[in-house]
């Protein structure tokens, strides 16, 4: 089976979970193939507050996807760039969200 590079999405934060200063930004990838993948997060400037990363799991398809979530401040939300980036075997991707554009 050919390798698949990962198709990335972002998900912004929630409109009152940002009320309380934090919140969580989701990157989902799908439709990759084979499953080993790696999945990083960049903030220019900025170090990376928590990061969870679920287990990799495989579609009907045979494809697979997996899901990060970044807890960001409303501070980096509103001045930052945020990139959800992804090593595979396919090479390098990323998807990039700020509040401009994730609104």
């Amino acid at each position: 089976k050919a390798p698949k590079p990962p198709a990335i999405r972002l998900f912004p934060p929630n409109a009152t979970e940002l009320e309380t200063g934090r919140a969580v930004i989701v990157c989902l990838l799908t439709g990759f193939f084979p499953e080993v993948i790696r999945v990083s997060w960049k903030i220019p400037g900025e170090s990376i507050g928590d990061v969870f990363t679920g287990s990799v799991k495989e579609d009907p398809n045979g494809a697979y996807s997996v899901i990060s979530r970044l807890e960001v401040t409303q501070v980096q939300w509103t001045t930052k760039d945020i990139t959800c980036q992804a090593e595979h075997e396919t090479g390098p991707a990323s998807a990039t969200i700020n509040s401009k554009t994730g609104q």
